[in-house]
């Protein structure tokens, strides 16, 4: 089988899908694949070359902060980092993106990589005759790409891997919904009704798909997160001592998840808990870090450590007491840590915005699990109090090495790829 993936995002990034698709694509490779990647510059590594197996291909750059910095957005923040002050770079990138481009590009910020990606694809297919396609969205762009090829090569099988909506994102758009309503829609139904198979990772997406574009052609397979490299036998965790440590795991996204409500949460729940220390572990955008002013207070209590790579996350989440998640705003987003989160076995307090959390969807039937909803601003007193009884009675507590085992066969890399290598072998037979 050989195999071009579109992925604008790869490694030595460590977003969600960066990882995501580093993980397939050297699992297919290992399996005896010829897998090409073609995805944006980095000044770190060449243009062209091989990497665990996997030909890379680097062009472009997949987002105007890209251009600016050369492609160093994707660096590691080093914490813990100041509560105040400006991102790593001089250089005001998200006015610059919101004022200047973003009220006229389409169809998102990697309107960049465009060209220079679709020429490249359009070669490596004319030289190599790739047997499947699979574009990886978000962003778009990548989608948008794949179209164009699978036009240029009907025969040439495509899967659109969907991480999340294009089109249907009212509290996080993606371009100018004044210019581009109309046309994201046709854009993402065109790429629905043309791609041979399209990948969301929960049913809420699958869901949204059939209730928008009702009547398209294809079968929409969900495959769920992935998990990080655990290990499979865990410390023994933490003794009693003056500090409990929550963690939260992942970034945050205007509209969909900011930081206030798990702050001010946490604000109210010191009062009955003033031992308690929580951790926030995850990429902090420049558009969200204003929104702790009003958080000053917490500084003693909270600390920023940023975007930790893959290998270190289950360690960092072993080194907790409990695991904190804010659950999005929408009914169609799962937050890729969700599958670190049953594998870490720790307890969990999930704050739900909506009643249809995905979060809940996901870890259903975990044990040592407690739902909160913070639809107020203000926590209510008895919400909190459920919360201290839930640290109390929970604390040291996590779940056998056996149900770990059997979650960490369902969500891992080889598993993840197994699965999109079974549509892609199964589109092949046919």
């Amino acid at each position: 089988m050989r195999v071009l993936i579109l992925a604008p995002y790869y490694f030595p990034y460590t977003n969600p899908r960066a990882y995501r698709w580093t993980q397939i694509a050297e699992h297919w490779a290992r399996s005896g694949w010829e897998v090409h990647v073609l995805c944006s510059r980095n000044p770190d590594w060449p243009d062209e070359h091989d990497l665990n197996g996997v030909r890379v291909h680097r062009v472009g750059f997949n987002s105007a902060k890209e251009l600016l910095l050369r492609g160093k957005l994707g660096a590691r923040q080093e914490g813990p980092l100041p509560w105040r002050g400006v991102a790593p770079t001089r250089i005001p990138l998200d006015p610059l993106n919101r004022i200047l481009l973003r009220s006229w590009y389409w169809p998102d910020d990697a309107f960049w990589w465009f060209r220079p990606a679709w020429l490249k694809a359009r070669s490596l297919q004319q030289r190599h005759a790739f047997d499947a396609l699979v574009s990886v969205s978000l962003p778009f762009t990548a989608h948008w790409i794949g179209r164009k090829l699978k036009g240029k090569f009907p025969g040439l099988f495509w899967l659109a891997d969907t991480g999340d909506p294009f089109a249907l994102q009212p509290l996080h758009p993606l371009n100018n919904q004044a210019l581009y309503r109309r046309r994201n829609r046709r854009a993402e139904e065109a790429v629905l009704r043309t791609a041979d198979r399209t990948v969301v990772t929960n049913e809420g997406a699958r869901r949204l798909y059939d209730e928008v574009f009702p009547g398209h052609p294809r079968e929409i397979a969900v495959i769920p997160p992935m998990s990080s490299q655990w290990p499979v036998e865990l410390t023994a965790g933490r003794s009693a001592t003056s500090s409990w440590h929550l963690g939260y795991f992942g970034s945050f996204f205007p509209g969909v998840r900011m930081p206030a409500p798990l702050l001010e949460w946490f604000r109210e729940l010191l009062r009955l808990e003033p031992q308690l220390q929580l951790h926030l572990y995850g990429e902090l955008f420049e558009s969200i870090r204003p929104s702790l002013g009003e958080f000053a207070d917490l500084q003693a209590r909270v600390t920023l450590h940023g975007l930790l790579p893959r290998s270190e996350v289950p360690a960092a989440m072993d080194q907790m007491d409990f695991l904190v998640n804010l659950g999005n705003r929408s009914d169609f987003q799962l937050p890729s840590k969700s599958a670190d989160y049953w594998l870490a076995g720790k307890p969990i307090i999930n704050l739900t915005q909506i009643e249809s959390d995905t979060f809940s969807q996901f870890l259903a039937g975990h044990p040592l699990l407690l739902q909160v909803p913070v639809l107020e601003k203000q926590p209510s007193e008895k919400e909190l109090q459920r919360c201290r009884t839930f640290l109390r009675e929970h604390f040291g507590r996590r779940l056998p090495d056996d149900q770990r085992r059997m979650i960490a066969e369902r969500l891992s890399p080889p598993s993840i790829a197994r699965q999109y290598g079974q549509l892609l072998l199964s589109a092949q037979e046919k």
